[in-house]
């Protein structure tokens, strides 16, 4: 689809010259907050990244005519001709007729995807009426947060590698890490709206595109101590100040880029995260 190659061919010029402002050609927030800080990063420390194109591609196609309209490509990357081990889901979105197709979403799910629900004409099904599932999507980024900051394990979610093994187990050592240092760590999910993107599935559940802000408070046990952000770490290269830097308190706003397989209340499964993408995008 032109659509999905016009979006690699600008992506790979844009990385290769470490071009933030050209994100706004090709790609809407979510995906573009987070792009940006990622080759934001990028630039501050001249880390250029190798092209990315495709093997191929399927796609789903919702069914509804109306503005803004969405669909998501399923294909392989290739980064210097090696393929990815997962596939690459990118959702673009069409704000009006006759408006560029901009990519709002990317992600790769570590697990099966469940099967997405198409009819006849091969036509996916976008959900809009939330009711009936397991949890409201749009509430999904501050249960993820709940999950494994109150270390809950009856709250409806399935065991997954995307929320226990790496996003769970990432905050727990990184807490781990910084209590060692004299440090502690907080995360709060902040009221800003990302916009939900629904398809129907196959078992009657949905396959949910999704977004939350977290921040992160890092301060000392000790209040006449300091903290610090580390030498070339992300987020001191965020701040273009790369060499690291010291101070009384650090606020670390971040963005969470979710797929989740979200069930239907009446099925008796569990929510399950496929797959989660994080960056920190501002630093106060």
């Amino acid at each position: 689809m032109d659509v999905l190659a016009g979006y690699y061919v600008a992506n790979n010029d844009i990385y290769k010259g470490l071009d933030v402002g050209g994100l706004m050609r090709i790609e809407v927030p979510p995906l573009r907050t987070l792009n940006q800080a990622l080759l934001t990063i990028n630039k501050e420390l001249g880390r250029v990244t190798a092209p990315v194109t495709h093997d191929g591609a399927t796609f789903l196609l919702p069914t509804t005519g109306e503005y803004p309209r969405w669909f998501v490509s399923i294909a392989t990357g290739l980064r210097g001709g090696v393929p990815s081990v997962r596939p690459v889901y990118t959702l673009f979105t069409q704000r009006a007729r006759g408006a560029p197709w901009l990519a709002a979403y990317q992600v790769s799910p570590v697990e099966s995807v469940p099967t997405v629900h198409t009819n006849d004409g091969g036509a996916a099904r976008v959900v809009k009426e939330t009711a009936g599932l397991a949890i409201d999507p749009a509430g999904l980024g501050g249960a993820v947060l709940a999950h494994y900051v109150e270390h809950s394990h009856d709250d409806g979610f399935a065991p997954s590698i995307a929320l226990d093994e790496q996003l769970a187990a990432n905050y727990r050592v990184n807490k781990q890490n910084m209590t060692g240092r004299g440090w502690k760590l907080s995360r709060e999910l902040e009221d800003v709206t990302h916009p939900v993107h629904l398809l129907a599935t196959t078992d009657g559940g949905v396959l949910a595109f999704t977004a939350s802000t977290v921040t992160d408070t890092i301060e000392p046990l000790d209040r006449s101590g300091s903290v610090s952000l580390d030498t070339n770490s992300n987020e001191a290269s965020l701040l273009r100040m790369s060499a690291g830097m010291t101070s009384k308190k650090l606020e670390i706003e971040r963005l969470q880029m979710f797929l989740t397989h979200i069930p239907s209340k009446s099925s008796g499964q569990k929510v399950r995260v496929l797959s989660f993408n994080d960056a920190p995008i501002n630093i106060r």
